[in-house]
């Protein structure tokens, strides 16, 4: 599988012809905890499944598109500051008040959980012998702070947002030392860390 990090904006003029999938990736041992949303031509739809069924319908998908953009909801780069786990941006931090602010960093809570489904999933994909000839175009999605979607349309929010030029784009470029979580699944390629896409709130 070759993939190709999505690293700004500017970028996607020549991919809005493709086909695209969004995944809100999950990693439960039996919930149905990822949203998936897809669009190519006619055939647009979304469903809420399983993590290995999620996986297993992202290798059928790329069976019949051999090139596609791909959109998870999941960290897909780590940045360290003086060898330590920082904080990628400001938009992994909301403002409560004056004073206080809610976090989801990538290294801690739900962020480091999602963080291992991506590198779990995109592990999975460069396994599979049959899509060694398959270009992904990545971008990371990101959907936090008490957002009351489902992962169904957490995962349609994000394919409608690239489809139609919605939400605000963020790059990890603040000086920080990146990591991929392509690199650390082992994907040669893509070292530099994919854009982040927040589509529009409700």
């Amino acid at each position: 599988m070759i993939i190709k990090s999505i690293w700004n904006k500017d970028s996607i003029d020549h991919l809005l012809a493709l086909a695209v999938l969004a995944l809100d990736a999950g990693f439960s041992a039996t919930a149905r905890s990822c949203g998936i949303a897809w669009s190519a031509g006619d055939d647009t739809g979304s469903d809420t499944l399983t993590h290995q069924a999620a996986i297993d319908k992202l290798i059928a998908w790329m069976h019949t598109h051999s090139e596609s953009v791909l959109i998870i909801e999941a960290p897909l780069s780590t940045a360290y500051r003086d060898g330590n786990p920082a904080r990628r941006g400001d938009f992994e931090k909301e403002k409560l008040d004056g004073k206080n602010t809610k976090t989801r960093d990538w290294y801690s809570g739900p962020g480091a959980a999602v963080t291992l489904a991506a590198l779990n999933i995109l592990r999975k994909l460069q396994l599979e012998g049959s899509l060694a000839e398959t270009t992904v175009h990545l971008l990371e999605g990101f959907v936090s702070f008490g957002d009351a979607r489902s992962h169904q349309q957490v995962a349609e929010a994000l394919r409608n947002s690239f489809r139609n030029n919605w939400g605000t784009w963020h790059q990890v470029t603040n000086g920080l030392e990146t990591l991929t979580v392509t690199t650390l699944a082992g994907i040669k390629g893509a070292t530099e860390p994919p854009a982040i896409l927040i589509p529009p709130p409700l």
